[in-house]
């Protein structure tokens, strides 16, 4: 039996479930929401984070756009876009654009 096979079945006789267990294998230090809150809120860099976190983030990111992409003015999407934080603009402003060039 591997490693991994034997820490999920101690787990599970722990009360541990398998999703925490693997949450934990993915995410050792911070938990999820605490790290894609820091991201959002402009306090951490993206590419700070591990690359199972920038594919949880590319979702949250792909929201914002959607939600500036809602506004039916350019100078209202460009003041929706300016009132992100600094460090996750160039992310929502590359999925903003990568969205209407594809809805075109």
């Amino acid at each position: 039996m591997s490693r991994k096979k034997k820490a999920l079945l101690s787990a599970s006789r722990s009360g541990q479930t398998q999703l925490s267990m693997l949450s934990q294998t993915i995410w050792p230090n911070v938990r999820p929401s605490t790290a894609i809150d820091a991201v959002m809120e402009g306090a951490e860099r993206l590419e700070d984070q591990s690359k199972a976190m920038q594919s949880v983030l590319s979702f949250y990111i792909y929201r914002e756009a959607k939600k500036i992409m809602r506004h039916k003015t350019k100078v209202n999407r460009v003041d929706a876009l300016n009132k992100l934080p600094e460090l996750l603009r160039p992310h929502v402003k590359k999925e903003v654009e990568r969205l209407w060039n594809t809805n075109k």
